[in-house]
């Protein structure tokens, strides 16, 4: 399979060679187990990212350091050494590295001065973390190796990290991140995302989980005045806008979904409802832009990013229009939304 190197580096080629060399040793450390260390090359063989002397790092948005393969030397996953939020371009020499969308999914390069460039995204691979385990799987590829894949069996091998989601352990359910590389809406079991100039270039990012909880009848607790019900799933918003840019963000509620039965066919009041993570205070009722739409048993609301972040759900008016209870088993609730505020 045929990999092409988007990297325009060519006369730079020998110069970084040359940087890596004087590196020579790093220091020792890493994010990685000791235990599960191994990725495996059908044309270099073992390869390790926790090795004496060296180890990889991995950030909730990079990633840092050496992997060590006996047949082929030092393999740097990034030109980056300080920790904290980093992206790599990949566009330059001093630019190119392995990114981590924040959800665990990675993409861009590392480079072996014995064997080049290594794609962590190619076509028909990829590889990921999985945020609440840690677990490295898929594939790499390179050019000088072919496949390197980072978990396996017969006999058993994998990369694990001590690196895990950005999200609270409560919100640890269906972790999902909308990123500029994302191509379709994003969706956690019952709350979906869609791009609309956000985010707007590589690190920022929306990552997204829930707190797992069922619809067993409406929530009538910790609302703010004009509001009556609201959905008893809470959904954490975690927003990283390295860009600084605007933007928005359509945010979709799927009753089917998250688990229910129903539509929003009927005439009422929705509100999208916010506050602080953790917190047991009531919700606030977020601004949105324009009418929220809606198709069957989903409505959708555009958010500006910068009212995002934090714990996100669902309320209503308490009735539909013949007086029945909403937000039961069915969570059959009436129709469009404030869309100013409180």
């Amino acid at each position: 399979m045929n990999n092409t190197n988007h990297l325009k580096l060519t006369p730079l080629l020998l110069a970084l060679a040359l940087a890596l060399r004087a590196a020579g040793v790093v220091v020792a450390g890493g994010s990685i187990d000791p235990t599960h260390r191994w990725a495996w090359g059908t044309n270099v063989g073992w390869i390790n990212f926790a090795p004496d002397h060296g180890g990889v790092t991995v950030y909730s948005d990079h990633l840092e350091g050496y992997a060590w393969g006996e047949g082929i030397g030092w393999i740097r996953l990034g030109t980056h050494t300080g920790g904290g939020a980093h992206t790599y371009a990949n566009d330059a020499a001093t630019t190119y590295g392995v990114n981590n969308d924040g959800a665990g999914t990675l993409s861009g390069y590392a480079w072996g001065t014995n064997v080049g460039w290594i794609n962590f995204a190619p076509e028909n691979g990829g590889v990921t973390i999985d945020p609440l385990t840690g677990d490295f799987d898929g594939y790499a590829w390179g050019e000088n190796v072919g496949w390197i894949r980072v978990r396996g069996t017969a006999p058993a091998y994998s990369v694990n990290t001590t690196w895990r989601v950005a999200l609270p352990e409560t919100y640890r359910n269906d972790v999902a991140a909308l990123t500029p590389e994302s191509s379709a809406p994003v969706v956690s079991a019952g709350l979906g995302l869609a791009a609309e100039g956000f985010p707007a270039q590589p690190g920022d990012s929306i990552v997204i989980g829930h707190n797992n909880a069922g619809f067993a009848g409406a929530v009538t607790g910790n609302l703010p005045g004009g509001v009556d019900i609201r959905w008893g799933r809470v959904w954490e918003l975690i927003v990283t806008n390295v860009s600084g840019s605007g933007g928005r963000v359509h945010l979709t509620f799927d009753i089917s979904g998250a688990g229910g039965q129903g539509s929003f066919a009927d005439g009422g009041t929705y509100f999208l409802l916010k506050r602080a993570t953790g917190s047991t205070d009531a919700f606030t009722v977020v601004p949105v832009v324009g009418t929220p739409t809606v198709s069957g048993d989903r409505i959708t609301f555009t958010v500006e990013v910068a009212d995002l972040g934090s714990e996100f759900t669902l309320g209503a008016t308490a009735g539909s229009p013949t007086g029945t209870p909403v937000l039961q088993h069915a969570i059959h609730l009436p129709l469009v939304v404030n869309h100013h505020g409180p």
